[in-house]
């Protein structure tokens, strides 16, 4: 191919290659051109989570919902209840 076809397309030159393993069937085939193509530049991690950044941040925050989400006050016939079925256990 022409170098300036090329460079014009290249979109178009990627999707075709992606597009090959899937016409072909080959999911291995379609993922590894994938790959080849993102050039190993996408993470798996998200840099920001309800924002909030980094590791550190987003554990504490993860641990603050979910403390307040299990910490919410107490009915007290049900907890009486659970007690008293637990005492006699």
């Amino acid at each position: 191919m022409p170098v300036r076809y090329c460079n014009n397309n290249v979109e178009q030159i990627k999707a075709e290659a992606c597009a090959e393993g899937l016409k072909d069937k080959d999911v291995n085939k379609f993922w590894k051109s994938v790959y080849k193509l993102s050039n190993n530049k996408a993470t798996n991690l998200a840099s920001c989570v309800g924002g909030c950044s980094g590791a550190v941040n987003v554990v504490k925050m993860r641990k603050e919902h979910f403390e307040d989400m299990h910490n919410k006050l107490v009915d007290s016939r049900y907890q009486a209840l659970f007690l008293s079925k637990l005492l006699r256990n």
